[in-house]
């Protein structure tokens, strides 16, 4: 049995003693947690007392359960407690009180991990991405798996798993790429950095020292798209809102959401400059940009805007620029019929290697810093995910007889 003593003891510190006011719970065998009136109440105190009985009671062996097993009662006491009384739970954890039965599952680790992030202002884009490396994981782990269960080795042969076993939509073959391996192992491993932090488990087996991470980068899947093909996608485009959303990846280098939430208010035509809202970097103080209007951009919004006048789209200057699709709706779909119908195969990543493909003219143009600033990234991700070889570069190369003197 358990029982609470009132305590009004003295605890030595560096500057000497001070009081101690509060509750002590003691086990039969003299091991003992003490609960300080600041932070826990008497109520508190006697939940702590009955949930310590119970774990005594089963792990002894009490009732009908056997020894060293807890029963669902006790098992469901200890979930409720992790979910309101989080801060007796991570006491009581560690102090051993609460047997490794009662670890967090990976399913839990990630729900926890999943609202911390919303209620820090993580977009939900960015959330949403995570899910494809978190569904992975569960198909390997299930969400029940208690996440302190997970070695190193496990971790290992998950990774093994990813690469040559995964059965993967779309693809008559096993495994997935490097690049989508090293984005599962990124993902995983911040939620175990973060488990650890919180002190929901005790270590990450995903971390450095135990899996190789490796490149997210996958150089045949990046496509410079040329501005002779471009053109030819703009001449396709059934309306002039869709040559604006096309003009504003190509030109603009806006990601897929900023695009479709630009408003415009966010357009000084006058100034010559965008003010992109940008809500995967709003969570770390940056929540817009500005871009200039480059004058091959300019003419597209402009047209837009005068067929959108006449069709009563911008009477308020808080309209958005682009009607027709939401923030969040998947606009590669209908902008890939678009390509078909310019006679051209639609590019891998096809948003994404428009974005690249401004990037990388405006850093040819401007350089590193103006591009970081304008696209929206440090220069070290402009260079790697960003930043690509164009056939025009090529060209000059094979005709520049004085580069080696």
């Amino acid at each position: 049995m358990a029982r609470i003593k009132t305590s009004y003891g003295n605890a030595k510190t560096k500057g000497g003693k001070r009081p101690i006011r509060g509750w002590q719970v003691l086990r039969d065998d003299g091991k003992s947690v003490l609960l300080h009136e600041k932070n826990f109440t008497k109520r508190v105190a006697e939940y702590c007392r009955d949930l310590i009985a119970l774990i005594d009671r089963d792990t002894n062996g009490g009732g009908d359960w056997c020894a060293g097993r807890l029963s669902d009662h006790t098992e469901k006491m200890l979930e409720r407690c992790r979910e309101d009384r989080p801060a007796l739970f991570a006491l009581l954890q560690k102090r051993g009180f609460i047997p490794g039965a009662a670890s967090i599952t990976v399913g839990e680790l990630y729900r926890r991990y999943r609202e911390a992030k919303k209620a820090e202002g993580v977009s939900a884009k960015t959330l949403e991405n995570n899910e494809n490396g978190v569904n992975r994981l569960f198909r390997y782990f299930p969400r029940e798996t208690p996440a302190d269960a997970i070695e190193p080795q496990d971790a290992q042969a998950f990774v093994n798993w990813l690469l040559t076993k995964a059965e993967v939509r779309g693809r008559d073959k096993l495994g997935y790429s490097q690049a989508a391996k090293a984005g599962t192992v990124a993902v995983v491993r911040k939620i175990w950095n973060w488990g650890v932090k919180m002190e929901l488990v005790k270590r990450n087996p995903f971390g450095p020292d135990c899996i190789v991470k490796g490149t997210f980068v996958n150089a045949k899947r990046g496509v410079y798209v040329g501005l002779d093909d471009f053109r030819r996608v703009l001449d396709a485009c059934p309306t002039r809102e869709h040559r604006a959303l096309f003009a504003l990846y190509r030109f603009g280098g806006l990601r897929a959401d900023e695009a479709l939430l630009l408003r415009w208010r966010d357009i000084d035509f006058k100034a010559g400059l965008i003010t992109a809202p940008s809500p995967k970097t709003a969570h770390v103080g940056k929540e817009t940009r500005q871009t200039p209007l480059f004058p091959q951009l300019r003419q597209e919004l402009e047209a837009w805007r005068r067929d959108a006048e006449e069709q009563g789209l911008t009477d308020d200057e808080d309209a958005p620029v682009i009607v027709r699709y939401t923030s969040s709706a998947n606009v590669g779909t209908p902008l890939k019929k678009i390509i078909v119908k310019a006679g051209l195969t639609p590019w891998p990543r096809l948003l994404q290697n428009l974005r690249a493909s401004a990037a990388t003219d405006i850093c040819a143009e401007f350089g590193r810093k103006c591009e970081s600033e304008w696209v929206g990234h440090s220069e070290e991700v402009s260079l790697q995910h960003y930043q690509q070889v164009t056939p025009e570069a090529i060209r000059a190369a094979l005709t520049n007889a004085n580069l080696f003197g």
